[in-house]
C-alpha cells in the first residue's frame, strides 16, 4: 500500500527543523526523519518524492498530483530530498489548488452549459453575478478527487445557481450585475 498522506502529515509535523529530510523504505512501507544537512542520495529521494506523490494521489487524486507538480515539481525533477517543510507546503495549497481549478471549471461551463444558455441575457448576467459573488455557496470540495468530480459539482453549483436567479427574479428583487468574471479575488 506504501505510505499514507497522514503518516508523511505526521513526520513533517513531528519536527521543528522544516528543512529536514524525510525518507521513505519501499521494502517496508516506512517513512522516518532523516539527516540534518546531508541528503541520502538520488534513490532515496526519488523514493520518497515517488512515495509522497502517490500518497497525494490516493488520498487527494489529481488535485494531489497537481499540488505535487505546482509545489515540488523542480524539486523532484533535480531528484532532491523531500524535506519536511516540502510536505506542510504541499498541505497548504491543496486548497486553493482546488478552488482555483473548481473557479476554472465553472467559467467553463457557464459559458457552454445548454441551461444557462437557454436563459435571457438579463437572466444569464444575473447568474454570473450571483456566483461569482458567492461561487463557493453550498459547494464542498473535500471529497471532490477527480475531473470528472469537479465537473460535476460545478454542474451542481450552476443549477442552485439558476434556481437562486430565478427565485430572486420571480419575487422581484434588485441584482447588481457588475461582476462578470470569476477570478481570484472573488473567492
Amino acid at each position: 500500500m506504501g505510505v499514507t498522506f497522514e503518516q508523511f502529515q505526521q513526520i513533517a509535523n513531528s519536527t521543528s527543523f522544516g528543512f529536514r529530510d524525510i525518507l521513505v523504505n519501499t521494502q517496508s512501507h516506512t517513512a522516518k526523519l532523516g539527516k540534518f544537512i546531508f541528503s541520502s542520495g538520488k534513490d532515496a529521494n526519488i523514493a520518497s518524492m515517488n512515495a509522497f506523490r502517490e500518497a497525494l494521489s490516493r488520498k487527494h487524486g489529481v488535485f494531489g498530483e497537481h499540488a505535487f507538480d505546482t509545489v515540488l515539481g523542480a524539486r523532484a525533477q533535480m531528484q532532491k530530498s523531500l524535506r519536511a517543510c516540502d510536505v506542510k507546503a504541499v498541505f497548504s495549497s491543496l486548497n486553493t489548488i482546488k478552488e482555483k481549478r473548481f473557479i476554472g471549471e465553472l467559467n467553463r461551463q457557464i459559458d457552454t452549459d445548454p441551461r444557462v444558455q437557454e436563459l435571457s441575457k438579463d437572466m444569464r448576467e444575473h447568474l454570473r453575478a450571483d456566483i461569482t459573488k458567492y461561487p463557493l455557496e453550498d459547494v464542498d470540495l473535500k471529497n471532490v478527487k477527480s475531473a470528472s468530480d469537479l465537473a460535476r459539482v460545478a454542474s451542481e453549483r450552476i443549477a442552485s445557481g439558476i434556481e437562486t436567479v430565478r427565485s430572486k427574479v420571480n419575487l422581484g428583487v434588485k441584482m447588481d450585475t457588475r461582476v462578470h468574471h470569476l477570478g481570484k479575488g472573488n473567492i
